[in-house]
């Protein structure tokens, strides 16, 4: 069936209600209603009132008058010709057709006024629904295509799309109608243009932008209008009308300016989160850079003062003022402290660029399948034959290879191993174990230390945190050890928790898929 216009929608109006008069004539006919010709109006004027009800005012007028010159050709005497031989019956006739326009203008106006509490019903509803969205729903895009979706339910509204620019200034859109948006974008790029830098609607109200400015053919169906929040322009809402279209009345205007506020307000708290985003990562970097430059003060300065203390007492005794040589175990003494403060200095730099990098998301897993024994000799070589002799390492039978990044994985293991050396006496075990738990695999690092304390736990692996017993200790470290483990087993898959004993000391556990054993 071929698409009607609004013109020809109109005649075809007209004409249902003149055959509807028609029928009703032939209603009257068939059951003998004229019988008593008191029915015979009353038969009309309910077909009027029904045409009204369902037509509209124009059409009820109509049918009026077809229905007021029906009743004179085939009912009032004499019959089959418009003529009327009593003046009383003149009368009626013309008290019916006054009557029946009465009648049908009435009923169309309660239908007129019915249907437009409905619109009105439904435009509430839509701004209630947008607003539910904005309040309920925080993910940028989802909200936006609420409200695209309901300014898609305002009458006459064939199509809807919402251009703006994303961080690349980039047009993107968010489009809910059958329209192709790179083609669209493409067609249409002067008219976004336009409104972006002069936020100012395009609509039937300014066509001389259309031909002049623009070089396009000026048309009524369609318009484009700034979405804007304190002069500042956030995009652009194109709207494309169906052919019922005349003009956008008040009601209507009233709704899409709404929600057009409405957008406006969905991307003014977008650049608000993206601020407080900013401002929330300056503040970290500072406070940051405050916690390093206190841990410089103390951590840093510390080796470095005995590495500048050696060294100066090698040079002082090396050099023509000294009146006697040195022997060589002070030598070696003065030579091995410069090469542990070395040590140490090179450890707290690695660890902050290590953690950095987890930061950042520049540390990437580059997995491949190890044999455990080779792991496990890698990671005891980073150990001196001190601390050696107290790792105590349990691998259960049936695990052979790992699936894992072997840089990460040792880091991650050996800052663990570390601290458990650290915080227990030269005499005490460190225990690491490989093992099968269900569906998982852990590794366990367990100590025999003073354990971990209630307060502590929140905030164990946070960085910079150290142990409440330790935070005005001799013991060397910044805590940043945890921190950097738990980023790392999270870059593969695992997560990081600590318990006490049931005896004495702490254990760390990392727990992982069972896949990161299963490879090869």
């Amino acid at each position: 069936m071929p698409y009607l216009n609004s013109a020809q929608l109109k005649y075809i109006k007209y004409l249902i209600a003149c055959v509807g008069i028609f029928l009703t004539t032939f209603i009257i006919k068939l059951i003998h209603a004229d019988s008593s010709p008191i029915n015979i109006p009353l038969f009309y004027l309910l077909a009027v009132q029904v045409i009204a009800l369902f037509l509209g005012k124009k059409p009820a007028i109509l049918a009026s008058f077809v229905a007021f010159l029906s009743f004179d050709y085939y009912f009032i005497d004499p019959k089959y010709i418009f003529t009327v031989s009593n003046p009383s019956e003149f009368l009626a006739l013309c008290l019916f057709l006054t009557t029946s326009i009465i009648i049908g203008q009435l009923t169309a106006k309660l239908q007129s006024k019915v249907q437009e509490a409905n619109q009105r019903e439904k435009e509430t509803l839509s701004i209630a629904r947008a607003s539910l969205a904005i309040a309920s729903q925080i993910d940028f895009q989802k909200s936006l295509n609420k409200i695209v979706e309901e300014i898609l339910t305002i009458k006459d509204i064939e199509k809807a799309l919402l251009i703006f620019k994303n961080e690349n200034s980039e047009y993107v859109g968010i489009n809910k109608s059958s329209v192709n948006i790179n083609d669209f974008i493409n067609e249409y790029k002067d008219a976004l243009d336009f409104v972006f830098t002069n936020a100012t609607a395009i609509n039937d109200n300014n066509s001389a932008i259309w031909q002049k400015g623009l070089n396009l053919n000026f048309t009524k169906t369609i318009m484009f209008l700034p979405v804007a929040t304190e002069g500042y322009i956030h995009a652009v809402l194109y709207l494309e009308f169906n052919d019922n279209f005349k003009k956008i009345d008040f009601h209507q205007q009233k709704l899409i300016d709404t929600l057009i506020n409405h957008a406006g307000i969905v991307f003014q708290r977008e650049l608000l989160s993206q601020e407080e985003a900013k401002l929330k990562a300056v503040t970290q970097t500072e406070k940051l850079k405050t916690t390093l430059l206190h841990m410089v003060s103390h951590d840093f300065k510390s080796p470095l003062a005995s590495i500048k203390t050696s060294i100066s007492t090698l040079l002082y005794e090396n050099s023509s003022q000294s009146d006697s040589p040195m022997d060589k175990d002070t030598v070696n003494i003065l030579l091995n402290t410069i090469d542990s403060q070395t040590d140490r200095l090179n450890k707290l730099i690695g660890n902050i660029i290590d953690y950095s990098k987890l930061e950042a998301n520049l540390w990437t897993s580059y997995r491949e399948i190890i044999p455990i024994g080779d792991f496990v000799s890698s990671l005891l070589n980073s150990f001196n034959q001190d601390d050696l002799k107290r790792i105590e390492v349990n691998i259960e039978p049936n695990i052979h290879n790992l699936y894992i990044d072997q840089v990460q994985m040792e880091q991650a293991i050996k800052n663990l191993l570390e601290n458990a050396l650290k915080y227990s006496s030269n005499d005490k075990m460190v225990k690491l174990k490989f093992c099968l738990m269900e569906n998982n695999f852990d590794i366990i690092v367990s100590d025999s230390g003073p354990g971990i304390l209630k307060n502590d736990s929140k905030q164990l692996f946070d960085l910079f945190y150290r142990g409440s017993k330790f935070q005005e200790s001799n013991l060397p470290g910044i805590g940043m050890g945890l921190a950097i483990t738990k980023g790392l087993t999270e870059a593969h898959n695992g997560t990081l928790t600590a318990y006490n004993k049931a005896d004495q000391g702490a254990e760390f556990r990392l727990r992982f898929p069972l896949e990161i054993h299963s490879k090869g």
